[in-house]
């Protein structure tokens, strides 16, 4: 369910989308692994998806990602309820990351295994895990 994806070059933009609803291992919404392309995610609504796994959002082995504006609400995930990021570099801007529930870490958001992630301006608030229930792992705050 939602959107998968692997390989490849140049530049994925996927703008003003509404991803609800979806059920899948890793990201329930949208997952974005081993990208050589730049990853463009904008003015996203992602509501109501569940993973067992990693994410809503799972980005994974990507090195160059941004996630600006929209919003990352009522997710369940075991990691990172609303974005998971591992071993990938990027920025989340401006997004509220609200409401979401991890069954182990990263109730709004989590980062793993290396890469740079950087949270800018964005709202992660009022989401539930046993560690770190709004980020867990290692971000540049901005």
């Amino acid at each position: 369910n939602g959107l998968g994806s692997g390989g490849g070059g140049g530049t994925i933009s996927i703008l003003g989308a509404r991803v609800t609803g979806n059920n899948a291992v890793y990201g329930g919404g949208l997952d974005l692994t081993s990208l050589a392309a730049q990853v463009r995610l904008s003015n996203l609504i992602v509501n109501g998806n569940f993973a067992s796994g990693g994410g809503r959002l799972a980005i994974t082995s990507t090195p160059n990602f941004s996630v600006s504006g929209g919003y990352f609400k009522g997710n369940y995930a075991t990691f990172g309820g609303g974005i998971y990021v591992e071993n990938s570099t990027g920025s989340i801007l401006r997004v509220s990351v609200l409401s979401n529930f991890a069954k182990d870490r990263g109730g709004g958001v989590d980062h793993d295994f290396g890469g740079t992630v950087t949270l800018q301006a964005a709202k992660v608030t009022a989401n539930t895990a046993p560690y770190g229930s709004n980020v867990y792992g290692a971000f540049t705050f901005v």
